[in-house]
């Protein structure tokens, strides 16, 4: 009957939905000319923003004559929408795509704190990185020599000049055209004739390199991993597991990312990954996601995980805290960190004032749906900074203070729209109670078999139904 229907259909479904289930999850998520996730991937399909902050030199004068602390005052945020697209795509047979990233900034006043002409002061990032090559390549005996020339082209160790010249259009400096005149000599190449912490990037389909990424046809375990980069495993920056190119890019994750404790990106601009700890659950927009955010090993440079080690490619390492990139940023003394040093060693702080680390606006933050580890929510908080260091000998830099300078910090952030947001949803129903209702569908087909079994045996052995026993009945 209608018991025995249901058991054979219902048991028939629960033993061939997961197949079914996993079946359509991966038509939709392997990247393909015509999948779900390839549109979604190939072009931004989501708003993304770059809030940018800029750090305000106070006190420079004061610092350099009378040995006062640097002090910065956050200045900002400077919004701009950001765009993705992927160019130049090249399938290839072994599940994993080529491409190249074209990426595009429009600024948004109407979200930003501050105009584009505002004037930033602080340090002088060519001058520092003419500091790390004459300490790194130029004998002690050849100092007098840096001396002059350091007197003719260069003036000061801070520079003031506006949001847009230090992000986008550039500036001109003599010492960056000199530096590019001795790169047979310094072995550092240097592609650019202004210096922008942003300069030659906006609209370019070239700077982020090339990439090679898993498709996950050969296993949604992997889709989004990053195999290559500018068609090397590895980076030249860092030496052993730490120059590994490993993670994905932060837009596609393996389908069971959002179950892993780690959750890695790779990030060309600092040629490495940063890992994230899960860290519970949060929602966005009625989606339910794994939080992975931040800890403090994420720029450990060996003190608390002797295996960090090989992210320190010069000694002595610095607190952990901040990654040295300066092989990443052509010889520049940069260092990476969270925003106000957040997590980082109180040295980093002690040297300056200014910084106020606070977990809700400068953790790293990432959120990744359940089922799919589709990224609902992202805020990729970073900050650049230069290290500044005196060096005995030459008159330029007597003096700079020992600190490593705030310049910049930004966050990258997008949040999944609420159309997506809602197909989230429906595949999580999906998902989560399609397959407990086949298999209470199928209890109750057999419940209604079993009680059909029961009610047939009563009326089958009932005394009533015995021509004997009524027969006896009569007789007395």
């Amino acid at each position: 009957g209608v018991g025995g229907v249901l058991l054979i259909l219902c048991g028939t479904m629960c033993g061939f939905w997961p197949v079914i289930f996993n079946y359509q999850l991966k038509t939709e998520l392997v990247l393909t000319n015509d999948s779900k996730s390839y549109n979604l991937w190939k072009e931004t399909p989501i708003p993304m923003y770059l809030e940018i902050y800029m750090f305000n030199w106070t006190n420079p004068l004061e610092t350099l004559t009378s040995n006062t602390k640097p002090n910065f005052v956050e200045l900002g945020p400077y919004v701009f929408s950001e765009h993705h697209k992927k160019e130049n795509l090249i399938w290839n047979d072994n599940s994993t795509i080529t491409f190249k990233q074209r990426r595009k900034w429009y600024f948004v006043p109407e979200m930003s704190k501050g105009s584009l002409n505002d004037e930033i002061t602080n340090i002088n990032v060519i001058a520092m990185t003419m500091r790390n090559m004459i300490v790194n390549y130029v004998p002690k005996r050849w100092y007098p020599v840096a001396n002059i020339i350091l007197d003719v082209e260069e003036k000061n160790v801070y520079v003031t000049k506006t949001v847009h010249e230090l992000l986008f259009e550039g500036y001109s400096d003599k010492l960056l055209n000199l530096t590019r005149k001795l790169e047979k000599i310094l072995k550092i190449k240097i592609p650019f004739d202004k210096f922008g912490w942003f300069y030659n990037r906006n609209d370019s389909v070239s700077y982020d390199g090339i990439f090679n990424m898993k498709t996950g046809a050969s296993g949604l375990e992997n889709l989004g991993d990053i195999v290559q980069w500018n068609f090397s495993p590895r980076t030249p920056s860092y030496s052993g597991r730490c120059g590994v190119v490993d993670g994905t890019s932060g837009e596609l994750w393996p389908i069971n990312a959002a179950v892993q404790q780690y959750a890695k990106i790779f990030v060309t601009d600092i040629c490495s990954s940063l890992t994230l700890k899960e860290d519970g659950e949060d929602v966005i927009n009625n989606v339910k996601g794994s939080k992975f955010t931040a800890d403090s090993l994420i720029f450990d440079n060996g003190d608390l995980d002797p295996n960090n080690i090989c992210y320190c490619p010069k000694r002595p390492c610095p607190p952990t805290g901040a990654r040295d990139i300066s092989s990443c940023r052509y010889g520049a003394p940069a260092f990476i960190s969270l925003p106000h040093f957040y997590l980082a060693d109180s040295s980093y702080s002690a040297n300056i004032s200014g910084m106020l680390p606070s977990p809700k606006l400068h953790n790293f933050h990432l959120l990744l749906e359940k089922v799919s580890s589709i990224p609902l929510e992202v805020h990729a908080r970073l900050q650049i900074n230069i290290r500044s260091e005196p060096v005995q000998g030459i008159k330029f830099y007597e003096r700079i203070p020992y600190a490593y300078i705030p310049m910049i910090w930004f966050d990258e952030k997008a949040v999944v729209t609420p159309s997506l947001a809602s197909e989230l949803s429906a595949l999580v129903a999906v998902a989560t109670y399609i397959e407990p209702l086949l298999i209470g569908l199928t209890l109750l087909g057999a419940a209604m078999i079993i009680g059909g079994l029961v009610l047939w045996r009563f009326h089958f052995f009932s005394p009533r139904d015995s021509p004997l026993l009524d027969s006896s009945s009569s007789s007395s």
